[in-house]
């Protein structure tokens, strides 16, 4: 598994167009290792009843829901965080 999961990861930073030392490369690789194993626990799950929760996809039905208090949404926001009537984040990629 550990040859297969450096393979992954040195494809993955070719893709990324990342250019990894060896010791990157190590680190990286005993990321992905623990991407893979928590992604192989997740896939186990079930919700203790023996019922597969991730067999139709989805944890539960997805819904339309209005939130109109736009006053309690901005208790809990930044300081200026609404311009035009839109909530503005912080700048995440330059």
């Amino acid at each position: 598994m550990d040859e297969r999961i450096t393979e992954i990861t040195k494809n993955t930073a070719f893709l990324a167009r990342l250019s990894l030392t060896e010791e990157e490369l190590s680190s990286f690789s005993k990321d992905m290792t623990s991407i893979y194993h928590f992604a192989s626990q997740v896939s186990e799950a079930n919700d203790g009843m023996g019922k597969d929760i991730c067999a139709n996809g989805a944890l539960r039905a997805d819904t339309e829901d209005s939130f109109d208090d736009v006053t309690a949404l901005l208790a809990v926001a930044p300081k200026g965080s609404l311009v035009d009537g839109c909530f503005t984040v912080p700048k995440a990629v330059d």
